[in-house]
């Protein structure tokens, strides 16, 4: 017996004859249990093409999941690098950088350049002081 081709409503099963033909009641029943296994049969395939969807759709969800786990450690691990290298605008220098720096300003203050002293003196003199509280605070 040929198939018929299903009507476009997937919920409405198309028969080989018309009923009213009163056709075979034998080869209806042939036909309903072949429509049936099909029926089975697409069924088994759409739940396995389900589960593997379901199974990447699992994978994705992982995988977004782990990124953004792993973005939100790395900004955390950097705004910590960033607190550590940058110092604290509210605690105070210690004692002996703010008397470097007091130096220092006192090498270079204005009143040193009318004073009359030598551009070339006190640029050493600068430099030296410069020199000094670089090496204080441990740089080559």
């Amino acid at each position: 017996m040929a198939r018929r081709r299903r009507a476009s409503d997937p919920r409405q099963l198309e028969l080989p004859c018309n009923l009213e033909d009163r056709a075979d009641p034998q080869q209806l029943i042939a036909w309903l249990q072949e429509e049936y296994v099909t029926q089975q049969a697409e069924i088994q395939d759409l739940t396995t093409q389900l589960s593997a969807a379901q199974h990447l759709f699992e994978t994705m969800r992982r995988t977004k999941d782990a990124t953004i786990h792993k973005l939100h450690t790395e900004v955390f691990m950097l705004h910590a690098q960033l607190r550590l290298t940058l110092p604290d605008a509210s605690a105070p220098l210690p004692d002996w950088l703010s008397g470097e720096l007091r130096r220092l300003l006192a090498v270079a203050h204005p009143d040193k350049w009318s004073a009359g002293q030598d551009a070339q003196a006190l640029a050493h003199e600068v430099a030296a002081t410069i020199n000094t509280l670089r090496q204080r605070l441990g740089e080559a």
